[in-house]
């Protein structure tokens, strides 16, 4: 399920989420993506929040979990703000432009 953002139909990011499979049947991973102009005004978390609640509320889904990398404290307040909780951190999980990344892994789960 991915969904676009828009302000004044034109389009500013996207979110979206994908269940997984077999035993994690019940869990999705959750994903944004706002375009840097529109940074800090609230769209990310608005997002989120709206996916998240339309989740819950119309599939079997009971976590949603968030993969972030280390530097990308923005995107952390954006899932901090839609209540989702920090479960833990992967050391050095991610290389990328010849650097190593911890990854933080967030989520919510229906009660």
């Amino acid at each position: 399920m991915v969904k676009a953002i828009s302000v004044e139909e034109s389009l500013i990011g996207c979110v979206g989420a994908t269940p997984g499979s077999f035993e994690e049947s019940r869990t999705a991973e959750i994903g944004y993506w706002i375009g840097e102009p529109y940074w800090g005004f609230g769209y990310a978390t608005a997002a989120v929040q709206r996916l998240t609640s339309t989740i819950f509320s119309d599939t079997d889904i009971v976590r949603i979990f968030a993969p972030v990398f280390s530097p990308n404290l923005a995107s952390m307040r954006v899932l901090e703000k839609c209540g989702y909780e920090l479960e833990g951190v992967f050391r050095k999980a991610c290389y990328k432009d010849e650097q190593y990344y911890d990854k933080h892994i967030f989520s919510k789960v229906h009660s």
